[in-house]
Parts: C-alpha cells; sequence; structure tokens
C-alpha cells in the first residue's frame, strides 16, 4: 500500500494496541457527524495499514491545527474512530452492540477471506440484519465473486462498493470521506423526511377538523357523517344504520349481499331480527338492551342468521349507539361480519380435545366431565342407577406387533363401531336412557350406562358387548379374532369423584383378566381389599429392595445315580420384618407384573455368587458344585444383562461353570427373537443354560432344538401323578428320552416319595430335586449340608 496523507484527519494511535480491538478516536474537536468505521479483516496489518491511512498521530494533528491558523481558518479535517475486527462474526457482534448503544457504524471494510469463519458474502448479509443503513466497502485481492454474483446475492444497492488489493491510500481516504459523508446525508435526508411526514400530518388533522366542521353546516351532511364514522368503528363490513325515533334501518348493498337477499326488502327491524336463529335471539334482544341502558359501551354479539337459501351461518355483530342530551340512544350504526369458518374451526377444536381422533369417540376429558355430572345426579336422586364399564381388548398387543400398526388401528375402528352398534341396541332393548362409549388411550374402551333399569341390565349388556366381539374381523386379507375382558363399577353413594369409580372399574378389569380373559367381573368390596392389599405389598416390596429383606435358600440337585450333590437351586425368599418367611408364591408374580422382578433377579444373583465364593473357600472339595439362578422373561430382555452379569463374575471372582440359569418356556416364547438374541448373548460367557418347568409351555421340538441348553427340568406336577396316573410316567418317560436322544441332561423337581426315585431311576433320569433329598436352606445351613455328602451315601429308596 502506497504512503499518501489523507485529508481525513489526524490522530493519534498505537500500533501495538491495535489487537485490542479498541475504537481509535482523534485528538481534539470532533465535528458532529459520524465518521465511526469498523475494519474486518483477519490479516492484521491490514488493519495497521487502514490506521496508517486514516487514523494519523499528535505531530500530525499538530501540523493541521497549524495549518488551519497559517491559511486563515481553513476548514479542520476530518476525523475517524476506527475499529477492529478479525472475523465476520466477531465485527457482526461489534455491530450489534453499536446498535443497540446507538452508536453505529458509518462504514465498514470488509474482507472477502477470513477463513475459518464466515466470508464476506455471508458477513454482509449478517451486518445489513443488523444494520441496514451501514455502507460496505468490499476489499478483496481475488476475483471470487464477480460484480455479477454480488448483484444476484445483494440486489442494485448504493451502500456497497469494491476496493481491490493493494489499496490506493487515496481511495480509501475518498471512500472514508465520501461514504461517511453520504451516511450523515442519508440520515439528515431521513430526519427531514420524517419532520416534513409530521408537519403534513398536522396539516391534514387541522384540514379534516375544518372539512367535519364545514360538514356540519347542514343537517344532512351531519347525518352522513355520522353514519360513515359510527360504521367504520363498528366494522368494515356488512353495515347497517337503525334509527330508534322511526324505527327504520338502513340496510347496506352488502349486508343484504351477505344473506343472499335483494334490494327487494323492507326498511324495517324485523328484516334483521326475524332472522336470526330462534335459540339466539334472546341473546341478541339482551346486549342491545344491555348497550342501550349504559351497562356496555358497545354493542357486540354472535348468532346464527338464516340466508335467502335458508342456511344458517354465523355472525359478528357489533356497533355503536347515538345518544341525545338526557342520554338516551337515538341511533344505533353496526357492522356485521361473516365468522362461519371460525365457528367451524373452534367447533374442530373443541371436538378434537373432547374425542379421540382414531374412532371418533367421546375421550377421557368426557368421560370425567360425564362421570362428575352423574355423581352430582346421583346426590340428588338416591335412586338414580347408573354404571362404568371398563373394557380392554384381550392380546392386542400380539395382533399389533404381528400384523402392524395400520391393521391395529383398523381393529380398533372397527372394534368401536361395533361396540357402538351393540350398546345402542342394548339401549333400547334393555330400556336405559342414554348409554355412551368413550376410548380413554390405547385398546381401553369405557361404556358409561346412565338410567340402568336395575343392576342386572348391567350384566345383560356385558355379555352382549362380549357376543358382538366373539364374529371375526376381515382386515386386508387377515381374518382377525378379538375379545375383551370388562370391568363394572355399578354407582353409589360412596363415590365422590370420578376417579374413584372409574379406578374401581378398572380393578374389577383387571380380576377379569386374571381370571382367564373374555369375561366380565363386577367391582365389589372383596376386590378392593384385594387391591389395597396388592397395592401395600408392592410398597412394602419396594423397601424390601432397599433395606435387604430378600434372602436366598438352597435346595440341593441330587444325581439319582450317586446320591451326591451336583448342584444347589437358588430360591428367593423375603424375610418380613412382621409376616415373617413369606413363600415366593405370595410375591413373585406381583414382582413380574411390575417389573420389580428385574432389579430383583440381579440382586439374587450377586447373592448367590457371594455364596458361590465363600463355599469355594470353605469347602474347596465342592468347588464344582454348581448353582443355578432363576432368569425372568423381564430379565431376560433387559439390555445389557450378558454385560451385566459378565461384570459380575469379575466382580465376585465366580467362575462361569459354577453358575447356571434356569429359564422358562414362557419367558423363551413370549418374544421368541428377542429371546433367542438374549440366550445366545449369555452362551458366549460359557453359562450352563437349563429350560425350567419343561412340559408346562408349548413344549416345541424345535425350540429345544435351536436352543443351546444344557439341561430340562421336568416339571413337578408331573412327577406329582406319576403314582397314581400311568400317563403321566409315561409323558415322564418320554421327555427323559427326548432329552438324552438331544444330549441333555434331566431334572425331575418335586420328588416326594421312595417310589418316585425308583421310577426315575428306572427310566435312567439324572437328576432329582425335592423335599424327598431336602428342603430349601438357607446359606448358613448350605455348608453343613454339603459336608454331610463327604459321609456315606445317601439311602434312595429300594
Amino acid at each position: 500500500m502506497q504512503d499518501c496523507k489523507c485529508e481525513s484527519g489526524m490522530i493519534a494511535v498505537d500500533p501495538g494496541h491495535a489487537q485490542d480491538h479498541a475504537p481509535v478516536r482523534a485528538e481534539g474537536k470532533m465535528d458532529q457527524r459520524n465518521r465511526r468505521i469498523l475494519i474486518i479483516d483477519d490479516n492484521r496489518s491490514i488493519h495497521e495499514d487502514f490506521r496508517k491511512i486514516l487514523v494519523t498521530g499528535p505531530a500530525q494533528a499538530e501540523l493541521a491545527a497549524l495549518e488551519s491558523r497559517l491559511f486563515d481558518g481553513a476548514p479542520a479535517p476530518a476525523t475517524y474512530d476506527v475499529d477492529s475486527a478479525f472475523q465476520g462474526e466477531e465485527g457482526y457482534e461489534k455491530i450489534l452492540a453499536a446498535v443497540e448503544a446507538d452508536r453505529r457504524y458509518a462504514l465498514v471494510f470488509v474482507d472477502m477471506r477470513m477463513p475459518p469463519g464466515w466470508d464476506g458474502m455471508q458477513t454482509i448479509e449478517k451486518i445489513w440484519d443488523a444494520d441496514p443503513e451501514i455502507q460496505i466497502v468490499i476489499c478483496t485481492a481475488f476475483s471470487d465473486y464477480s460484480w455479477e454474483d454480488l448483484l444476484a446475492r445483494f440486489g442494485a444497492a448504493d451502500r456497497l462498493l469494491i476496493l481491490k488489493k493493494p489499496f490506493d491510500t487515496a481511495e480509501v481516504c475518498q471512500l472514508a470521506c465520501a461514504l461517511t459523508e453520504k451516511w450523515h446525508l442519508a440520515k439528515h435526508a431521513h430526519l427531514r423526511l420524517s419532520q416534513m411526514k409530521a408537519m403534513v400530518a398536522e396539516q391534514t388533522r387541522q384540514l379534516s377538523n375544518e372539512v367535519r366542521e364545514h360538514r356540519r353546516s347542514t343537517e344532512r351532511l351531519r347525518i352522513s357523517e355520522d353514519r360513515y364514522a359510527l360504521a367504520a368503528a363498528a366494522a368494515n363490513d356488512g353495515l347497517w344504520d337503525w334509527n330508534l325515533q322511526t324505527n327504520k334501518v338502513f340496510y347496506s348493498p352488502r349486508w343484504k349481499e351477505m344473506l343472499g337477499l335483494g334490494d327487494a326488502i323492507s326498511d324495517a327491524p324485523d328484516e334483521w331480527l326475524d332472522r336470526i336463529h330462534p335459540d339466539d335471539v334472546a341473546l341478541v334482544q339482551a346486549n342491545l338492551q344491555a348497550h342501550f341502558s349504559g351497562q356496555c359501551s358497545h354493542f357486540q354479539s354472535e348468532y346464527r342468521i338464516m340466508r335467502r337459501d335458508a342456511r344458517y351461518c354465523w355472525m359478528l355483530c357489533r356497533g355503536l349507539a347515538v345518544r341525545d342530551d338526557q342520554g338516551r340512544a337515538i341511533r344505533i350504526a353496526a357492522s356485521q361480519t361473516d365468522i362461519t369458518d371460525r365457528k367451524v374451526a373452534e367447533q374442530q377444536l373443541r371436538h378434537a380435545a373432547l374425542h379421540d381422533a382414531l374412532t371418533g369417540l367421546a375421550n377421557r376429558t368426557t368421560l370425567m366431565d360425564r362421570l362428575h355430572s352423574n355423581l352430582h345426579r346421583l346426590g340428588q336422586y338416591p335412586s338414580f342407577r347408573f354404571a362404568v364399564l371398563f373394557l380392554d381388548l384381550d392380546r392386542f398387543k400380539g395382533i399389533n406387533d404381528s400384523l402392524g400398526h395400520l391393521i391395529g388401528d383398523e381393529l380398533l375402528v372397527a372394534t368401536a363401531a361395533r361396540l357402538g352398534n351393540c350398546l345402542e341396541k342394548a339401549t333400547e332393548s334393555l330400556e336405559i336412557e342414554e348409554s355412551t362409549l368413550f376410548r380413554i388411550g390405547g385398546d381401553e374402551f369405557v361404556a358409561l350406562l346412565i338410567g340402568l333399569p336395575n343392576d342386572t341390565a348391567v350384566s345383560t349388556v356385558a355379555d352382549q358387548l362380549q357376543a358382538a366381539l366373539a364374529q371375526p374381523f376381515s382386515l386386508h386379507d387377515h381374518e382377525v379374532f378379538i375379545s375383551c375382558s370388562i370391568g363394572v363399577a355399578l354407582a353409589n353413594s360412596t363415590y365422590q369423584r370420578a376417579e374413584e369409580i372409574l379406578r374401581d372399574a378398572d380393578t374389577a378389569m383387571y380380576q377379569a383378566k386374571a381370571a382367564g380373559k373374555s369375561r366380565f367381573a363386577i367391582f365389589g368390596e372383596q376386590m378392593h381389599a384385594t387391591t389395597m392389599a396388592r397395592w401395600r405389598m408392592e410398597n412394602e416390596l419396594r423397601g424390601a429392595i432397599e433395606h435387604e429383606e430378600l434372602i436366598l435358600h438352597y435346595q440341593p440337585i441330587i444325581s439319582l445315580a450317586s446320591a451326591r450333590v451336583v448342584e444347589l437351586e437358588a430360591l428367593v425368599r423375603w424375610q418380613h420384618p412382621q409376616r415373617g418367611l413369606v413363600a415366593p408364591m405370595d410375591f413373585i408374580p406381583l414382582t413380574e407384573e411390575t417389573g420389580m422382578i428385574v432389579p430383583i433377579g440381579m440382586m439374587a444373583m450377586r447373592m448367590a455368587c457371594n455364596d458361590i465364593r465363600r463355599w469355594s473357600v470353605q469347602l474347596p472339595e465342592f468347588a464344582n458344585v454348581s448353582v443355578g439362578v432363576n432368569i425372568s422373561g423381564k430379565q431376560l430382555l433387559k439390555h445389557g444383562l450378558a454385560d451385566d452379569i459378565l461384570q459380575l463374575l469379575l466382580d465376585t471372582g465366580v467362575g462361569p461353570h459354577q453358575l447356571r440359569l434356569e429359564i422358562t418356556e414362557t419367558s423363551l416364547l413370549e418374544r421368541d427373537a428377542e429371546s433367542m438374541a438374549a440366550v445366545n448373548e449369555l452362551c458366549v460367557l460359557d453359562l450352563r443354560l437349563q429350560l425350567d418347568d419343561f412340559g408346562t409351555g408349548y413344549s416345541s421340538l424345535s425350540y429345544l432344538h435351536r436352543l443351546p441348553l444344557d439341561a430340562l427340568k421336568i416339571d413337578r406336577s408331573f412327577i406329582a401323578s406319576m403314582d397314581a396316573d400311568p400317563i403321566n410316567r409315561s409323558i415322564v418317560q418320554a421327555i427323559v428320552s427326548l432329552a438324552h436322544s438331544l444330549n441333555l441332561f434331566v431334572i425331575a423337581e418335586g420328588i416326594e416319595t421312595p417310589q418316585q426315585v425308583q421310577f426315575l431311576r428306572s427310566i435312567n433320569c439324572d437328576y432329582g430335586q425335592g423335599f424327598y433329598f431336602s428342603k430349601p436352606l438357607p446359606a448358613p445351613k448350605v455348608a453343613e449340608y454339603l459336608i454331610s455328602q463327604n459321609r456315606p451315601q445317601l439311602a434312595v429308596g429300594a
């Protein structure tokens, strides 16, 4: 850049402080123009060059002052306030701050290339977003963007110039001087324009007042002016003007057009009032009277009015009355606006808020409102009867998962239609006052029966609803069967809140499901007591987990050939602080329902591993005796189960051969693909897997072939009935033969008699477990029992 003395003034600057981004100001008296300039360039030397051109030191300032005195008051040089930014983002922030502080920049020099941040084009767009009036000079040494590119992106503008690098200092001075002056002149012009607009507005107002005063000179002009002003104040739509003294109404052409009327109507008020919907007339008249009496400052009313084609449309009417000196209304002018579309939209929104989007049935919000109103009615009339039927579709999730959500949704719509039709017929035939079907979520429906002739009618309706679903649904070439479980709650004076009766119907529905599905149950006090007991047990169970009240007992598994312990099965027991030892059958099903089985299962596995480690130290001769822990279906499907077990083995120092997992058939078959994947992950850890309760599930040979099992456990129900039922003996023998053909060991559960042992040995069953050998033992007793196995072998029966 060539050296050139800038005629823009003398400003002192310390080059070493340029990096602080601090603006540099001129010494001496500043003129009133905005000379603030921002340099945006990633090259620090460029900023120094600009300052050498636009900013001068004290010596030059003194020289300029001397020149002014020598040449008899020569004009003072322009002074610039120069600021720096080294990236587009930083420059944008400075401009935002300047606008916020009302100290705007007049001019920005912008480099086109500033890696790694915004380029010049993006920076310019951001700058003009922040300050549309700022002048911009593009500084570039490249031909990345042609002038045509700039025009295409920014359009033709007088705020954008290009300065090619290397700079000519004279050009920089000229641009700085001219563009800051241009910014000042534009500001001055805008100010003058605003002043002129204000003057014009004031003169217009004065002229309007003069015209208004002139119009008041005649009565006719006054009436015309008032009619226009009042109608315009009300609304700019269909207008009417009612002279209350003559009882005549002026209806504008637009007013008539909105109702499809021609000119052949009279000027009577009845042309308007007689067309209003009968249900809305009283409200309109009340609103008019309230305005006439001074209770409301304006008349406003929404109503339906009949068109010429006999269709009703919604109108919003707003008006204002003219009063005499005594304050009595003598005229009223108003407008009417067609709000039919708005009313339809509001109705749709109300419908959507109170109805299910899929089936169109009323939703939970509407149900709760209806329950509340009917409970209120019951309080006033004790003989009034109503009931709530809570319906839940059986096995809907399986249909939804297997056939897809589209068919699942269609099934819900078809089910709603069929239940609705059935409910309508039942209501008529049983002389029920009213019935409504609701969908409250998922596959849950509620039928509300109001005004029952007797309590037995509820059972009849429940039977008919279930019969209605007995016929299959034909959906996309699929024949789908569905049923429902129904819980019934009969309203009585003990119910105070809508939530209570719905809760009890829900409780009864779960009782129906537990009893075998596809049936109904009526809520009773015993059911409530059972529910409360279940709720208390659930809370106590959560406390039991927290306070470590769950313990393990171990039942030995004996080799039928040697009569020695080969394995132990870990069984969870609950050491209740008040009730003592709680058996698994009393709480394990609840843990399955609530999902607590997952943390309990992992806790049991950890306790078992700790016991295994302790016994391995105390009884090294029994190190090969493994411990089996039951894995529930929910735990099997828990993400990361294999990783958790691996970490547990590492933490406790237990080998995979010392731990085996018992999995039931049902848990494997519930979600086949996911269960198989989880089992395969466990096999990678070299854990032994046993199929528990074999024979109680599907007992599919294909599953036995596919699963990486080590043994089958024959369910105790088959063992217990072997003595009295030859068929069961044959089943047990078949299971043993099948297992051996698949290279699987067989464990018989529930052995209690010598005869059972003798038969199992005769068919080469491998292992046995049951009270005949030992009841489940607490952990401290296991070591003693194992030591006893070093003595002569157990007599297992002749």
